[in-house]
């Protein structure tokens, strides 16, 4: 199971995807921050249950930047999904200058929250499978024609 960690200052929301990591037998939480009060406290909760997966509202970003500012920096090992019902391009920039490049339109399903966190927790590492074979023509002699 994947512990998972959702910021998000409406009680409804939380509780709202609180039941669909419950239910989806994948995610396990962890904890949840709803209100969030300080970011002192969200960080300080983040270290002590060091989440893979941490799922930020995005709806006020004023409030919610400096957080996002703040886990792109720490040293937590969780990879940040953010949420919001929608954003424009230039929202997306400044959501992947702060570290968030994963983004889920709310509201979302425990799959769409599935395949985004597989895409989030793989980025950059390249996925082996022992189970392939390439087959390639032997190195040609010197001086003997390319094609026979």
């Amino acid at each position: 199971m994947l512990s998972v960690m959702v910021l998000t200052p409406n009680v409804e929301t939380a509780g709202v995807i609180e039941n669909m990591l419950q239910e989806s037998g994948v995610f396990r939480l962890v904890g949840k921050i709803s209100p969030i009060r300080t970011m002192h406290e969200a960080m300080r909760l983040i270290g002590i249950h060091d989440p893979e997966l941490i799922l930020l509202d995005l709806g006020d970003w004023a409030a919610i930047s400096l957080l996002a500012h703040s886990l792109k920096g720490s040293r937590c090992r969780g990879v940040v999904v953010g949420f919001k019902p929608r954003w424009n391009r230039a929202e997306m920039l400044t959501f992947e200058d702060a570290g968030i490049q994963d983004l889920l339109r709310e509201p979302f399903s425990h799959e769409e929250l599935e395949n985004i966190s597989y895409d989030a927790l793989h980025r950059g590492q390249a996925v082996a499978d022992h189970n392939i074979l390439a087959f390639l023509r032997p190195k040609p002699e010197e001086g003997a024609p390319l094609s026979r």
